[in-house]
């Protein structure tokens, strides 16, 4: 059973606004992210919390970033072949 994490209303909100940069998809993520570490902590002041929810969101920024380049390298592997590709054998016929 997880044990609820008790924050003030001014952290809460900090949880939140931060929560607004996240893509809406990944938020789930970032407050599981937030509640796992912030779990660990000790005593919750409003600097840990800042400090926590900021570093949650940009690990899942550069997440994020990593796999849209991923991606996107693919993507561009392909078109590649695709475009290229077709050009060569269509320049190489009489």
């Amino acid at each position: 059973m997880t044990v609820p994490i008790a924050l003030t209303d001014a952290q809460l909100r900090e949880i939140q606004t931060i929560a607004l940069g996240v893509p809406y998809d990944l938020r789930g993520a970032y407050l599981q992210g937030v509640a796992d570490v912030l779990r660990d902590k000790g005593p919750l002041g409003d600097g840990v919390v800042h400090r926590v929810c900021r570093a949650v969101a940009h690990t899942i920024g550069e997440r994020l970033a990593a796999s849209r380049s991923k991606l996107k390298r693919k993507s561009s592997s392909i078109f590649a072949r695709r475009h290229l590709g077709s050009e060569t054998i269509e320049r190489d016929k009489p």
